[in-house]
Order: structure tokens, then sequence, then C-alpha cells
């Protein structure tokens, strides 16, 4: 078969699978209902079991990190639908096809090499660890601990060897089945710390773009978690990003206009603030490149500087540094006279920008 054959079957066969009712009995006499609940129950296994061996066939056809993400982006809608029972399903699916990545790819040990999709999986991964659903949080956690153990044997280690940072998150998977908010919220925290620590340089930037994604999930506290981790793994690994601000700008920008849960776009506009404390001057340059008058997106970047009393300094300190340097105005021919050595003044657009950013 095709690639794009094999596609199809994939979308196919999880839009059949993934939307069957947990329950479709029709209502009937008691005890035939009994029964027919018994028969379609075990079907309903079969059929959920039978698309699990499907994946796994396909990911074992090719067992590349390639391959991998190819399936995985089959799982991606499901993985962040509105309907739980579809959520659950697909992190299922996900948890198999990583185990068995993990237990059937071969490593070199001694031999390290490049696990190329892991930022963008464990990106993808990160809202669920906040979903409404103990159960899918459970194994979102379970899933981003594979990964990162993958990670480690991609880097030459043997199965046997213990990391005791990517091993201490089986505790976070204890401490996820809470529904206290603000213990989800100590566990979310956790996460960044590890992903801070063990992400490799190289999987940084595919890891934050996938987490922009994550901003807008349609669960409220999934989107708040994608923030939460944005916003730590920024914090503890910003310096790296120098190269990358002008796009992580004009990306953040683009995901504060579509946010629409208050918490998390208040978040994402602390995360424009924590990219700032690494790299002020830079993320001053891009929002002074924005059109005027301002958005409000944009103006909201330059107010939430203010919240916070040193980078607050910092980019006054800045702009005004810019002032003094910057040419108030141009003289260009005046349009309305025909003398054209008569000229008029007009606002030099950068000071301009600089003086409305002085008075947000």
């Amino acid at each position: 078969m095709t690639v794009e054959v094999v596609s199809d079957l994939m979308d196919t066969f999880m839009m059949a699978v993934y939307t069957l009712a947990a329950d479709c009995v029709r209502n009937r006499e008691e005890e035939d209902e009994e029964r027919e609940k018994e028969a379609k129950g075990d079907l309903l296994v079969r059929t959920l079991n039978g698309l699990a061996e499907l994946l796994k066939q396909l990911l074992l056809k090719d067992l590349s990190s390639q391959n991998l993400d190819n399936i995985f982006k089959h799982l991606e809608p499901w993985l962040s639908s509105t309907v739980e029972l579809e959520r659950h399903r697909a992190m299922t699916n996900a948890c198999q096809l990583i185990d068995c990545y993990y237990d059937r790819k071969e490593f070199g040990i001694g031999n390290a090499t490049v696990f190329a999709h892991l930022g963008d999986h464990v990106g993808l991964l990160v809202p669920r660890v906040a979903d409404p659903s103990v159960s899918i949080r459970q194994l979102a956690v379970t899933c981003i601990q594979r990964l990162l153990q993958i990670q480690l044997l991609y880097n030459g280690h043997s199965r046997d060897e213990e990391d005791q940072v990517v091993g201490g998150i089986s505790q976070l998977r204890e401490r996820v089945a809470q529904d206290d908010p603000n213990a989800l919220y100590t566990v979310v925290n956790d996460i960044a710390k590890v992903l801070s620590l063990k992400l490799p340089a190289d999987q940084l930037d595919p890891f934050l773009r996938r987490l922009f994604k994550g901003l807008l999930d349609p669960q409220d506290h999934s989107s708040s978690s994608a923030c939460v981790v944005l916003n730590g793994v920024m914090r503890n690994r910003g310096a790296e990003l120098r190269t990358q601000v002008e796009s992580l700008v004009s990306d953040l920008h683009c995901k504060l206009s579509e946010i629409v849960c208050t918490q998390t776009r208040t978040g994402t506009l602390r995360c424009v603030r924590t990219l700032a404390n690494h790299h002020l001057v830079d993320v001053i340059n891009c929002l002074l490149k924005y059109p005027l008058p301002y958005d409000q997106t944009v103006r909201d970047c330059w107010q939430v500087f203010g919240a916070d009393a040193g980078t607050a300094q910092n980019v006054l300190e800045r702009l005004v540094e810019m002032l003094f340097r910057a040419v108030p105005y141009v003289e260009k021919p005046d349009p309305r006279e025909r003398d054209k050595t008569k000229t008029i003044r007009i606002a030099n657009q950068p000071t301009l920008a600089v003086r409305i950013c002085c008075c947000c």
C-alpha cells in the first residue's frame, strides 16, 4: 500500500473506532438488553484492540522516529478532542505505541544518536497532564516519562541505567490523580522542571512550537498547563533562544489573539515578559516593529512588563535610551505646496512608537 492509502486508512479507522459510543444499546426487554450489552461490550473491546494492533504493526514495519511521528500526526486531533472518551482512546493508543517503540527499538549502547521528534511528541502530551480526566492525566505523565527514557537510550545509555530525574516522574503519576487545582499546578510545574533539565538543545524550539498549539486546547486546565510549562521552560532555558526571538514573539502574538481562556492568556503574556528577561533588546525591537496604532495584544505585551518592577525599569531605561538617540521627525516636501522647497515635518515612526510605549 502507498503512504497515502495507509494514511487514509488510519484516519478512517480512528474516526470509526474513537467515536463509537461506550453504550449503544437500544431500549429492549431487560433480559435482552443485558445480553446485548455484554455482546456489544465484547465487540467494542475487540474493536479497540484491533485498532491498537493495527497501529503497532504499522509502527513495526518501520521502527523509526519519523514513522512514529507520522502515526502521531493522526492521533493529534483526537488527543485534544472535546469528547473525553475520544481523548482517552487516543491517549491509550499513544501510550501503547510509545511502549512498543521502547520495547522493540534497538539502540546502541555508548552510541549517541538523535531522537528527532522528541520535542514535538512531549509538547503534544503536556496539555493532557492537566486533563479533566484522571486516567488521561496519568497516561500522559506515563507517556512523557517513557519518551524521556527513550531519549536516554538514544543518548547511548543502557536500559539498566537509572536516571533519578526521569525515574522521579513515577511519583508525579500518583500525585496527578488528585483533583485539587493547586496540587495539579504543582505537578505541572514539576514537569516543567524535568523537561527543562532533560530536553536536548535541538529539541527546545520544536517543543515550544508544539506548546504554542496547546495554548488553544479546548480544555481550560489543559491550555493553562501548556502555558505553565511554557513559562517554566522559557525561564530556565530562555537564554538559548537568542536566534528564535523574532519568530517566537510573532507566534506568541498570533496565539494571544486566539486564546479564549483568560487565565491562559494572562500566563502567555507573562511568557513574553519571561523571554524579555533573557533578551530584552530583541523583544523590545520586535514589539516596536508592529504597526501603529498598536492592536490590543501588543498593548497588553507592553503593559505586562509593568507588572514586574525589575523588568519595567529595564524596559523604560532602554526606551529612554532609544529616545535620546532617535531623530524625532523627518522633513519631507509639503504636498500642499507647489514650491517643492517648502517642507513639512513628519513624526519619525520608530520614535513615535517609543513615545507611545512609554505611555502604555
